[in-house]
């Protein structure tokens, strides 16, 4: 709560145990017959609500999809307040705690006292209600049930009664990306068995390939079912990408390197009938999101950017720095936060959405104008900026085409943008690992391929086992190599058992999804390693050697 202002300086008596229940029961009743003759100026109400509960202040506030859209604040005189200055997650927070109770008392800084309630009349919208008075005031039962049907009344008549188109939109693309977050849910689970049955496939067959004399027939089929295969993880990488939730830890990148990168990839693809115009300064911050998703991001935004040309055209990509407000946000697909980030815009000048394409687009994962097409490009950018704390909006283009505008954040320290090194992998030295997996085919890939590779192996279905034989070993293993989601034991609560026993166990995990809210708190701030599937047997070998020659823990704070 902000100091307190002139306003609050003329505040009533100390009242510890006045009751205005029957003063606040008539405001509600006269404030619903009224609201129907008379338009209702939410400002006045408020100044009413406070005078009628004889306190020194009365506020709304508006959530949209668990985020502040709004916030007003009136003292019982009619002066504008500053309001509650709380973050997201303690308006959450106080939202949850007014489900099951008619309202709630809470301390306020500078020895105030509020009263809260809650309603959502509305689906994906939560409205907050609040009278706040000196310290000393006792909020009487009544006072909580009158105040909780006074914010019933008023989401109720600001609801008949609003105009605001913007607060509509905010409902309409709430809805919209509850829908896309269903669907991740569901697309997770079924990423996570493909990428296992993958792994499995992609591996085995580059093994059997290196066994098989090249320009044979047998070598010809199993190079099929290996490229069969990579087509088959193309497809479930975007699956993954889409369903992508859990917070990552990005190394900055520079966008106007990834730029360059890419605009190199397509430009001899596209030809003459396509121009490029590109605005992206050097001296931009960097942006928090690793090279890889930001390339994916981009190359996937030309890819349809060039798509929707039939025949000549412009791509344009743009880039600035920009300052986004909570209000910005909330118009937002994904979960940016307010502050500086970069803006990316991809812009062509093609046929632009069609109002159904504009009604299912970033609504149904797989829809897509393009008969040969699964879709799942839009929605996969949507679940990388999802887990990279970024932000999506797409618009017409003027006068035509259409406008993708990408919100990436930047880095808050003063940390250099590291290159992308590629070295060999160094040799083995018949050190100890613990594999720990529980799809049968993807345990059997990883054991051949270290143990082929020189290391010595010990194999284990789940975590509990994995704990027996890390008990029972007679030397210790230099690397535990495990996946992360397991029946009885997760990835994470094996490593956490093994931390009890050895803090200094050298964890690297593998995983084909982890679904949002997965990792669970005690490593949410550890800088854990992670091997995604599918992976190659190279891959494989790399990052266990990158493991086991790291000096500090992989599981370091």
């Amino acid at each position: 709560m902000a100091p307190m202002d002139t306003a609050r300086s003329r505040e009533p008596a100390s009242r510890p145990s006045e009751d205005f229940t029957r003063t606040a029961l008539s405001f509600v009743h006269d404030m619903v017959t009224q609201a129907e003759q008379t338009p209702l100026k939410l400002e006045h109400q408020l100044a009413k609500l406070a005078r009628a509960f004889r306190a020194s202040s009365a506020g709304a506030a508006g959530l949209v999809g668990g985020t502040q859209a709004f916030q007003i604040e009136i003292s019982a005189d009619g002066h504008s307040l500053p309001g509650l200055s709380w973050p997201a997650d303690k308006w959450l927070q106080v939202a949850s705690g007014l489900q099951n109770a008619t309202a709630l008392v809470m301390p306020s800084a500078s020895n105030r006292s509020l009263l809260l309630s809650a309603c959502t009349p509305q689906a994906g919208a939560t409205w907050l209600f609040w009278l706040e008075d000196e310290g000393q005031r006792i909020w009487q039962k009544g006072e909580q049930s009158a105040l909780h049907l006074a914010g019933l009344a008023f989401a109720r008549l600001i609801i008949e009664q609003s105009r605001d188109e913007r607060w509509n939109s905010w409902l309409e693309k709430t809805k919209r990306q509850e829908l896309l977050e269903n669907a991740a849910l569901v697309v997770g689970k079924l990423a996570h068995d493909f990428n296992n049955v993958l792994t499995g496939i992609l591996g085995f067959a580059e093994l059997c390939l290196g066994q098989l004399q090249a320009g044979s027939l047998p070598h010809q089929f199993a190079s099929e079912v290996y490229q069969s295969a990579q087509k088959g993880s193309k497809f479930t990488s975007q699956l993954s990408n889409f369903s992508r939730r859990s917070t990552v830890r990005a190394q900055p990148t520079c966008l106007a390197n990834a730029v360059k990168a890419e605009l190199a990839r397509v430009e001899k693809a596209w030809g003459q009938a396509v121009g490029i115009r590109v605005e992206v300064p050097d001296e931009l911050p960097p942006a928090a999101v690793d090279d890889a998703s930001l390339r994916l991001i981009l190359g996937q935004l030309l890819d349809n950017a060039r798509e929707a040309i039939a025949c000549a055209g412009t791509v344009a990509v743009l880039a600035r720095q920009v300052e986004l407000t909570r209000s910005d946000c909330l118009e937002l697909f994904g979960r940016s936060a307010p502050g500086i980030c970069l803006e990316m815009s991809v812009a062509d000048t093609g046929s632009g959405f069609t109002a159904e394409a504009k009604r299912r687009a970033l609504v149904e994962p797989f829809f897509s104008t393009k008969p040969r097409h699964r879709g799942l490009g839009l929605a996969s950018i949507y679940g990388l900026l999802n887990a990279h704390g970024g932000g999506l909006r797409i618009q017409h283009g003027d006068p035509s085409g259409t406008v993708v505008h990408v919100y990436l954040p930047v880095v808050r320290q003063k940390t250099p943008v590291q290159p992308i090194r590629r070295s060999a992998i160094p040799l083995p030295r018949g050190e100890r690992v613990l594999v720990v997996d529980d799809d049968p085919l993807t345990l059997r890939l990883m054991c051949t391929t270290l143990e082929r590779a020189g290391y010595q192996v010990q194999p284990a279905a789940d975590g509990v086992q994995a704990l027996e034989c890390y008990a029972k070993a007679e030397e210790p293993f230099g690397l535990v190599l495990s996946d992360v989601v397991m029946p009885r034991m997760t990835g994470f609560d094996l490593a956490q058992h093994l931390l009890e026993r050895d803090p200094h166990v050298n964890v690297l995990f593998t995983s084909g999804h982890i679904p949002a809210g997965f990792i669970p708190e005690g490593f949410a701030g550890r800088n854990f390693d992670l091997l995604p599937k599918p992976f190659r047997p190279e891959g494989l070998i790399r990052a266990v050697r990158v493991a086991l020659e790291k000096e500090s823990p992989s599981l370091a704070p």
